[in-house]
């Protein structure tokens, strides 16, 4: 799992497999998005926030309709980013 902040777009990018994307699904609008194979796996979850800012809630949300993106990898992957508790 390799995960990326890029500064200039305020986004954070989690790389859950190597794989080629077939497709991205908008999970939750204008934050969050999950880029799929050709099975439906999820490959990457991209969020329009800092890591400090992507709370539990956006997690669990993400982890309900894909079960494969597991909420304890994706929040290990954050350790240490600040993963924001949901208010």
């Amino acid at each position: 799992m390799i995960v990326r902040y890029d500064t200039e777009a305020d986004a954070t990018s989690i790389t859950l497999q190597r794989a080629d994307v077939a497709r991205t699904i908008e999970v939750i609008d204008s934050f969050a998005w999950v880029d799929v194979d050709e099975t439906g796996h999820p490959v990457r979850i991209e969020f329009l926030d800092a890591p400090a800012d992507i709370d539990e809630t956006a997690v669990a949300r993400i982890a309900k309709r894909f079960p494969a993106a597991d909420p304890p990898d994706i929040k290990a992957a954050l350790a240490g980013r600040t993963i924001r508790p949901a208010v």
